[in-house]
């Protein structure tokens, strides 16, 4: 039975930031290759614990990580067309050993990887609207996780 819809479960993000947030996505998307293997180095040194977890020398899992975010990037304006996937991404991260606290250092890590990836074309603005979208994506997988730990 799915849970009854609380603001945490349905988070509401401003035109603004949505337009902000796939804008930038899309300046990042000639580099994709190069993002994704940014970001798993910069897992790698900033969150080796959570790199582990992961197969990131694989670059087809790189290929999978653009493709998710291409997926949650474009239905940012539907985010409930996402939540099931949301929540089976935080089902599946709660099987791993990936904790609440953990969500917030994957979102640090790919903000790294944005500012990087991004360089002068990153402000402020980019920064609080990725912040944004990460705490909306991430609330709803915690919240799947948190379900999961209390059923078993």
């Amino acid at each position: 039975m799915a849970p009854e819809l609380t603001p945490e479960l349905s988070p509401e993000l401003t035109p603004e930031t949505i337009l902000l947030v796939q804008q930038s996505f899309r300046w990042l998307l000639p580099e994709a290759e190069l993002a994704g293997a940014a970001f798993f180095a910069r897992l790698g040194r900033d969150a080796p614990d959570l790199a582990r977890l992961l197969p990131t020398r694989n670059s087809e899992r790189r290929r999978r990580l653009v493709a998710v975010f291409s997926f949650a990037v474009a239905t940012l304006e539907d985010f409930d067309n996402m939540r099931p996937a949301l929540r089976a991404a935080g089902a599946h991260y709660q099987a791993l050993g990936v904790g609440s606290d953990d969500y917030a250092r994957f979102g640090s890590v790919l903000l790294g990887t944005l500012e990087q990836v991004l360089g002068r074309a990153w402000n402020p603005h980019l920064a609080a609207a990725w912040g944004e979208a990460w705490e909306a994506l991430a609330s709803v997988m915690k919240a799947a996780a948190a379900e999961t730990r209390a059923a078993a």
